[in-house]
């Protein structure tokens, strides 16, 4: 899993997947930015596994 909180993050998940044909899980993190509705629309619209508004939430993905 990669955590990171821009489109550049995404890419380069990506990207490592694609070059060791492997799939990474990519959680991106909406919470900092400045525009959070747009941040979660760049997410979503390039197919973010996981989209969550702060690194701390990341524990209760795996809690159930």
């Amino acid at each position: 899993m990669y955590i990171g909180d821009s489109m550049e993050d995404l890419l380069m998940t990506k990207a490592a997947g694609k070059s060791k044909n492997q799939k990474y899980i990519f959680a991106g993190i909406y919470g900092s930015s400045r525009s959070e509705r747009n941040k979660i629309k760049l997410f979503k619209d390039n197919k973010a596994d996981i989209i969550i508004s702060n690194i701390n939430d990341i524990p209760e993905l795996f809690s159930e």
